[in-house]
């Protein structure tokens, strides 16, 4: 299944996918593809626009995945995550409920 999506955004921009499962309590995924290896930052922002977490990794092409547990983001309720890449800035929102 994801060769296929992998195979087609082979050189071209990254792809943001959403965040499972979403809402969230413990942990969620964020899935994303990449057309090549490179630095990728993920920014997590607040409904007022503050920026709660910034993570920056090096990924290898291809699928990925970037768990994050509720206890990094120090705030629940929406919560928008953008991936930065040196092509493009992509933005979805997931939803933390804490028990």
């Amino acid at each position: 299944q994801w060769s296929k999506l992998e195979m087609q955004f082979e050189n071209k921009t990254a792809l943001l996918l959403q965040n499972t499962p979403n809402p969230f309590s413990y942990s969620t995924s964020i899935p994303f593809v990449l057309p090549s290896q490179q630095e990728v930052r993920f920014d997590f922002y607040d409904v007022n626009g503050s920026l709660i977490k910034s993570m920056t990794q090096d990924y290898s092409a291809g699928y990925q995945q970037l768990t994050i547990d509720e206890n990094e983001l120090k705030t629940s309720g929406m919560i928008y995550y953008q991936m930065i890449t040196k092509d493009n800035i992509q933005t979805k929102n997931m939803l933390l409920i804490k028990k």
